[in-house]
């Protein structure tokens, strides 16, 4: 596929919870797992919300739990096994979501905060379901937008400065909604601002 110098038409903007996080070196998903993941298709050029997928995963034994994660996100072991679909089923689940509006074979634009850790998280999932997804080099990552157009780059404080409400527990859907919110508000700005200067 050639790159070009445009966005696609859809985006695919995700967050996780995870089990928990390797700290040390390299990929942070090393002995975790996703827990739950919120996927929305967004428009490239308005970033409004074309669809949107909520998944909880049950957690597998192979893999770490930590209590800090848990408290960040409240999913606890017993409320997966109830909820969730396998780690397989998760992969399945986001690879037809995906596959609906963008086709086969398309390379992926990633929208979220600190997007990185998120692929590495659906990576480590995908290669559990012996799956694999082609992801463009391009990321719209909000944690580095924040950073450079407000100087923050935690995701309480560029919400709180987009003037979202606070949040308590973490869910990831309500979470990539609210990243969204904050990209399409300095998006906002920043045309304001083009327009002002013409």
């Amino acid at each position: 596929m050639a790159y070009t110098s445009e966005l696609p038409q859809f985006l695919l903007a995700l967050d996780t919870e995870t089990s928990g996080v390797n700290k040390g070196p390299g990929d942070p998903s090393t002995g975790h797992q996703i827990v739950s993941y919120g996927a929305l298709i967004i428009d490239s050029q308005t970033f409004e919300i074309v669809d949107e997928l909520y998944v909880e995963i049950q957690h597998d034994s192979k893999f770490g739990w930590n209590a800090e994660a848990e408290a960040v996100h409240g999913l606890s072991k017993e409320h997966l096994a109830a909820n969730g679909v396998t780690l397989e089923e998760g992969a399945v689940l986001l690879l037809g979501f995906i596959s609906k509006w963008m086709g086969q074979g398309m390379s992926v634009v990633g929208v979220g905060h600190r997007f990185h850790f998120d692929q590495y998280f659906v990576n480590s999932m995908l290669n559990e379901a012996g799956c694999e997804l082609w992801w463009d080099r391009v990321v719209i990552d909000t944690a580095a937008i924040g950073g450079a157009f407000i100087n923050v780059t935690g995701s309480n404080f560029l919400f709180e400065a987009v003037g979202l409400p606070a949040r308590t527990l973490h869910n990831s859907l309500e979470d990539i909604k609210m990243t969204v919110a904050a990209l399409k508000f300095l998006k906002n700005i920043f045309i304001s601002g083009l327009e002002n200067t013409a």
